[in-house]
């Protein structure tokens, strides 16, 4: 899938959640990135032949000011070989 067409899916399924879901949002970035960081995969304790689809970063939202949601476009074939689709 071309990554526009897949950050145009992020912002819809951002923009289609309940308002309650949508107003704890409102300092938090979503960022898609291709691929997550070794430092990203460390962190969340992935191991070998797995992926991170998703993370949170920063710190709980009660106390944020201002923090991301990072959605990673890895390619479909890598998705379908771990048990989920898109």
């Amino acid at each position: 899938m071309e990554r526009e067409r897949f950050e145009w899916l992020v912002a819809r399924a951002v923009e289609s959640l309940p308002e309650e879901f949508r107003t704890k949002l409102e300092n938090v970035d979503v960022v898609v990135e291709d691929w997550p960081t070794q430092a990203q995969l460390a962190k969340a304790g992935v191991r070998r032949h797995e992926t991170l689809l998703g993370l949170y970063q920063g710190v709980p939202l009660k106390v944020a000011s201002h923090s991301s949601i990072r959605i990673m476009k890895v390619p479909t074939h890598v998705g379908s070989a771990t048990g989920f689709s898109l």
